[in-house]
């Protein structure tokens, strides 16, 4: 309809496109939280209403985003670059204190959070400006508070308006100076506390856990000046930290409630005590110097105790532990252990990292073990220790873990193997985990290794930045039988030389890695299915090393396509991160990239950057006359007509396919490394 000649339909086509001012304000408020304080800023000039939000926007965080580089001081010393920026860090503190205090002059606007991220500056304003923020917040009522300040000038003094804030539930401090008010301290709201780098001595701790009723979480972190902590008729503590605390000496909690308690480094500390906190579930204790005995006596005393960290207590040696509520005990670096018993039938979760100890349990509901020894050397006394403390965990789990640095922890010498029997003869997975990437010969030495700890497991992995998985499968009865080689008849069981069928070898990515390229495909996949028609794609860069794993190359391939799918304009495609000039020039050769044909008959590509690529042909390069009529017109044939479709993954063409890849017997063994081999899997073009 057409009216003193303008088009009414296309006024109302054009009202109804802008949806985005109809939004709810809860609905603009959530979609603030995603942004940064500029970037909510910058969405005012959308339209009046979103003007309006942001000015009853309840939470206001001025953090490093906004403090940037560009407010620091001059370095060398330059008088009018000084000034300059001074200058503009007062600009930016009057429009910061302006927004705070028109929320505060709206008695209908409270605020739920502020956060204040600063450095600390010698400018005269800058300590009034903190102070009328805090003020400003304080009189909005604001919920969730949160200081951080430099510490490059020192702590910064807190103003004593922060700890009588009747409205505060959670209070964060970092890099402050606490003092002792003139009126009583009142955080009658307060339900989470954390001081970070704090300076606050005993009496002020004092005075703030007298007015905290509500406590339910604490936390101090590198705190300063307290030695002494007393926590008491606080009801509704659950949770307390305390890290790195080395000035503290004595700790002493009474909260009946309280469900975890963590302590670490307080290098000075001679009392703990937790003895009234009966419903106590979660206790970690590191670099303490606790005793056997006072061990012992507090884990005795607390029946609900589910979950045990001790880590770098080295006054420990001979550790006993009775309860039977603990279904996860953690035990790590404690230099002196020798000695672990546990009488814990319900421990679920073992996880030991040190040198060898000798270990008993009743834990026979063990699911998950994983042990990572750190020898000091390797001798016979060593390997006999270690064989029992491996036959002594595999009987309580089907599965389990040891993590390894070099791979010598689990090659038990042949000498010894003469005059021992091998201590399992059921076990079902044992996974050996790399902290180091192993090298191509010792894979064979591993698996003939675990093999003669467990001669009949029926499945194995070797864990490192791949994860080669092994399943056996066997020909002879696990009972010996007197048919056996004579290799076999020190043994209980046969060798799993005369007795191996057939094994199964898998090579495939580690998990993690795995993960996040699925990540990546996925949101291109999804742009390209959903948006390919509306929105083209400006530019597309990978740059990374070649990774040499079956799982990479059909990556690669997907996510180009799906970028040229999109319409993408600049493409770079660069896999020289690993590229090292001391490299012999035959596997230089190896680490090339063979370009998929498609990024060469993209129409829409304007620039493109190859790095480290390289192509390959099908068909001859001079022309024979008996390709189609494209090229009859050049000397050698175009490349659309001859490029060959190559698969990113660089691997020999006798070894297609690791997975299910079959051997028979135990010639295995003499190929295995060239099966695990990364160099032998690359194809030189």
């Amino acid at each position: 309809m057409i009216q003193g000649g303008f088009d009414m339909t296309k006024k109302i086509k054009t009202e109804e496109v802008d949806r985005i001012s109809d939004l709810p304000e809860l609905i603009v408020h959530h979609i603030f939280l995603f942004l940064s304080f500029k970037e909510i800023v910058q969405t005012c000039v959308l339209s009046k209403r979103w003007e309006k939000a942001w000015h009853s926007h309840p939470v206001l965080e001025f953090d490093g985003t906004i403090f940037g580089r560009d407010l620091w001081d001059p370095y060398p010393y330059n008088y009018v670059k000084l000034k300059e920026i001074q200058n503009r860090r007062l600009k930016l503190f009057n429009c910061l204190e302006q927004i705070l205090r028109i929320r505060h002059c709206r008695e209908m606007t409270s605020i739920t959070k502020f956060t204040l991220e600063v450095d600390i500056y010698n400018d005269v304003e800058f300590v009034p400006f903190v102070e009328r923020c805090i003020c400003y917040a304080l009189g909005s009522n604001v919920k969730k508070l949160k200081l951080k300040f430099g510490f490059w000038h020192g702590l910064f003094n807190l103003p004593q308006i922060v700890l009588c804030a009747k409205s505060v539930v959670v209070l964060k401090l970092r890099n402050c100076y606490l003092k002792l008010p003139r009126s009583n301290m009142n955080l009658s709201s307060l339900k989470k506390l954390s001081l970070w780098n704090v300076y606050a001595d005993d009496r002020v701790i004092e005075n703030i856990v007298g007015g905290i009723p509500l406590i339910e979480e604490m936390s101090f972190r590198d705190c300063k000046g307290l030695r002494s902590l007393d926590l008491f008729g606080l009801d509704r503590l659950v949770d307390i930290s305390l890290v790195h605390d080395f000035e503290l000496k004595r700790v002493s909690i009474k909260a009946l409630n309280l469900h975890s308690f963590e302590i670490f480094a307080p290098m000075k500390l001679y009392e703990i005590n937790l003895d009234y906190c009966k419903s106590l579930k979660r206790l970690s204790l590191g670099a303490t110097s606790i005793k056997d005995e006072w061990l012992c006596c507090l884990v005795s005393k607390l029946p609900l105790l589910e979950c045990l960290g001790i880590g770098s207590c080295d006054c420990l040696e001979s550790v006993k532990i009775s309860c039977p509520t603990l279904k996860t005990l953690r035990i790590s670096e404690c230099s002196k252990l020798v000695e672990l018993k546990i009488d814990t039938p319900n421990l679920s979760v073992l996880h030991y990292w040190g040198d060898m100890i000798s270990f008993s349990s009743n834990a026979f509901a063990l699911s998950d073990i994983d042990i990572k020894l750190i020898p000091i050397k390797f001798d016979s006394e060593w390997y006999i220790k270690y064989i029992e403390l491996v036959a002594q965990l595999h009987h309580f789990s089907e599965s389990l873990v040891l993590n390894v640095n070099s791979g010598e922890e689990v090659i038990v010498p042949k000498n010894l193997r003469h005059t021992l029997s091998s201590p399992l003869s059921s076990g079902k997975h044992l996974f050996i985990e790399f902290n180091k990437e192993p090298s191509t010969l010792q894979v064979s030495n591993i698996v003939d290794g675990l093999l003669w700890i467990l001669p009949h497991t029926k499945n194995a992995s070797i864990i490192s930045s791949l994860i080669y998985s092994f399943q056996f499968s066997y020909k002879k009865d696990i009972v010996y039988e007197g048919k056996t080689a004579c290799c076999c008849k020190s043994l209980p069981i046969s060798c799993w030389q005369h007795c191996i069928k057939e094994v199964t070898l898998e090579k495939v990515f580690r998990r993690r890695r795995l993960k996040s390229l699925d990540a990546i495909e996925k949101s291109l996949r999804n742009r390209n299915r959903h948006c390919k028609d509306l929105v083209s794609m400006k530019k597309f860069t990978i740059v990374m090393k070649l990774l040499e794993d079956q799982e990479f190359a059909p990556f690669v391939d997907r996510c180009v396509s799906y970028a040229i799918g999109c319409n993408v304009k600049k493409l770079r495609l660069d896999f020289g991160l690993d590229y090292n000039d001391d490299e012999d020039e035959g596997d230089r050769e190896k680490r090339w990239y063979n370009l998929p044909p498609m990024v060469l008959c993209a129409k829409s590509l304007e620039v493109l950057k190859l790095g480290r690529c390289k192509f390959s042909y099908k068909k001859p390069l001079v022309y024979e006359g008996e390709a189609s009529s494209c090229f009859k017109s050049h000397p050698i044939s175009c490349w659309q007509h001859c490029i060959e479709e190559v698969e990113l993954q660089i691997r020999n063409s006798d070894r297609n396919n690791i997975k299910g890849c079959s051997l028979k017997g135990a010639e295995f063994l003499e190929k295995i490394d060239g099966l695990c081999s990364l160099r032998s899997m690359m194809k030189s073009a």
